[in-house]
């Protein structure tokens, strides 16, 4: 079994929709417009793990570790989650020191035999499958709020146009106006470019892989990444209360109950600093 991260794209869309319905409660999840909307926008932000299967040398490797058949996360939709965290992950964390280059899932790293699990380079991928997730934008705010979630109207209008392939037919300056005051609108709205903080919106880790701090590992990854290429100054996240735990030891610091009732619950505002690596010492 081999694992890779990598930045997510539109062709992981329908993968990404299915694992965000079995982590997260229905009012939480992000949808499916939401989904596209941040791959679309900023998919240098997200970070997706990836069990992959290889044609080649490594066949018989992979179907004797169970990856043989499993095409899609989407075979997963029906499995009970009764999830009640934002992030769905595994809330474990009291080796520190797991390493984030770890390919072992039965918790011992030092287990790996690289020899067995690295693909030679003549091995070509012929399956992947999503089994944790990062999803996040930049954000208008310094915390998550309402805003830094939704979708913006000229987005939804934009996508939907595509898919049905309909257009509309109105006056140019009529039209152009109106755009230009939807866009306006939508300033505070979802993604924005130029702000310095990062929001992170979906944190999963899929069920069956649960228990085996991959939660740990994608966020050491990922905070680690954006700290060395300087894209913004600090990420915030919501977490409940029972995960504040978790992401303290990631090293987020909990700044209080937010005021963002995202599904209805409560939530605390965490923020941690991205300090390039050189900069630490």
């Amino acid at each position: 079994m081999h694992l890779a991260i990598r930045p997510l794209n539109l062709s992981d869309l329908d993968q990404v929709h299915a694992l965000e319905q079995l982590s997260f409660a229905p009012a939480e999840a992000a949808s499916s417009d939401a989904i596209r909307y941040r791959l679309t926008v900023a998919p240098e932000l997200t970070s997706g793990l990836f069990v992959r299967s290889f044609g080649g040398k490594y066949s018989s490797l992979n179907e004797s570790s169970g990856d043989k058949g499993q095409q899609n996360s989407t075979e997963d939709k029906d499995q009970d989650t009764n999830s009640n965290n934002n992030s769905s992950i595994d809330s474990d964390t009291n080796n520190d020191s797991h390493s984030r280059n770890s390919l072992a899932l039965d918790g011992n790293s030092n287990n790996t035999n690289n020899n067995d699990y690295n693909p030679d380079e003549k091995s070509s991928i012929i399956n992947e499958r999503l089994i944790g997730h990062i999803l996040s934008t930049k954000m208008h705010s310094e915390f998550v709020d309402d805003l830094a979630m939704q979708v913006p109207q000229h987005f939804l209008e934009q996508n939907n146009n595509t898919r049905t392939g309909t257009t509309t037919a109105i006056d140019n300056d009529k039209g152009n106006k109106k755009k230009e005051e939807q866009q306006a609108d939508d300033s505070k709205v979802g993604h924005v470019e130029s702000s310095d903080v990062i929001g992170m919106h979906s944190v999963a880790v899929h069920p069956d892989f649960r228990g085996k701090k991959i939660g740990t590992l994608i966020l050491h990854d990922y905070i680690q990444k954006l700290s060395n290429q300087q894209v913004a100054s600090v990420i915030s996240i919501l977490a409940k209360p029972d995960m504040l735990g978790f992401y303290e030891k990631l090293g987020f610091e909990d700044k209080g109950v937010s005021q963002c009732k995202h599904g209805g619950e409560e939530w605390h505002d965490l923020q941690i600093p991205l300090t390039p690596e050189e900069d630490k010492l």
